[in-house]
């Protein structure tokens, strides 16, 4: 069923499949063949610890992407396992819920019944896909980060539960403490977070992990983990950079007289033409005999990933790098 789902979006969304659906199948598979042994300057992403050295590419590029917030309550989750942590009796999803067991959402059996989560053994499953994903993908020669996106939706459920685990631990050293006893039926793993009481926990969790996100606006790509050292340290440790601040580069140089008129150079061209009022040319060498296909341009545009691999040559790096910029993003 799944296959058949996933071959009828691939042929109802891809316009090449109703043409020439061998051709279209037969690039991918060649395209997919060219890309595993590859290795050069397009190559940026392999770029780790100012080298081109990718044994722990992926682990360390997790650690930059994941927010404080994420990490920290996935450890919490982790560490509630370790320690045995049980949490109390009770159904999953609270009676005043009941009504949409209707959907089969996990957990549930029959409409109306509550079953208990078993959120260790889940936990443990999870852990297990991101492990078992970060090793496959560490196989192929090619490298990036956005290679490892499948992974974070993991984690983010991994953190809620820690979340979860957080607020109930708290909320029996609070009864304890008080000698109050909470006979509510949102009690267990998500009651405690429906709660009226604990309700205020959903709100500082959600500030706190847009307040990591939200300074970097609108380039949210451009926010790294500040636990392992965030923006400033990441450029020393891993491939950064998608386009981010090419417009203002183009915005500036739109504020010359003669913009219009004006020849620009640049890697990331299809990140900065859009923004740009005159013509970008492509940055690389066409052949032997145009070594310098930026000679004929007014303005050269480096971004921050041609510095850390050295595109298109690194004897060109080294000649820009020479120079003082006359604006810098």
């Amino acid at each position: 069923v799944w296959n058949l789902i996933a071959g009828t979006v691939f042929f109802l969304l891809w316009p090449a499949m109703w043409v020439d659906p061998g051709g279209a199948i037969k690039r991918v598979v060649t395209k997919a063949a060219e890309s595993g042994p590859f290795r050069g300057p397009a190559l940026g992403g392999n770029y780790l610890l100012g080298q081109s050295w990718s044994g722990l590419f992926y682990p360390v590029t997790l650690l930059y992407r994941v927010t404080p917030l994420v990490l920290g309550c996935s450890a919490i989750a982790f560490y509630c396992v370790g320690k045995g942590f049980r949490l109390r009796t009770s159904q999953v999803i609270p009676e005043r819920l009941s009504h949409i067991s209707a959907f089969r959402l996990p957990g549930l059996g029959k409409p109306g019944e509550g079953k208990k989560w078993d959120w260790k053994r889940n936990l443990i499953w999870l852990l297990a896909y991101v492990i078992l994903f970060t090793l496959v993908v560490s196989i192929g020669t090619k490298k990036a980060d956005r290679y490892l996106l499948p992974v974070y939706p993991m984690l983010d459920i991994m953190a809620a539960v820690g979340l979860c685990l957080l607020v109930e631990r708290v909320a029996r050293g609070s009864r304890a403490c008080f000698g109050t006893q909470n006979n509510s039926p949102e009690v267990g793993l998500p009651g405690v977070m429906m709660g009226r009481g604990s309700s205020w926990v959903l709100v500082l969790a959600l500030a706190f992990q847009a307040g990591f996100s939200l300074p970097g606006y609108p380039y949210y790509l451009s926010c790294y983990n500040p636990l392992a050292g965030g923006a400033r340290l990441a450029p020393r440790i891993v491939p950064v950079g998608w386009g981010e601040g090419l417009d203002q580069a183009a915005r500036y140089l739109n504020l010359k007289e003669d913009a219009a008129d004006l020849r620009v150079a640049g890697e990331f061209g299809e990140g900065f033409a859009p923004f740009f009022a005159g013509e970008t040319r492509p940055w690389r060498e066409d052949s032997d005999a145009d070594i310098m296909p930026w000679h004929t341009t007014d303005y050269a545009v480096l971004y921050i990933g041609e510095l850390q691999t050295n595109t298109p040559s690194e004897a060109t790096v080294r000649y820009f790098r020479s120079l003082e910029p006359q604006h810098i993003v």
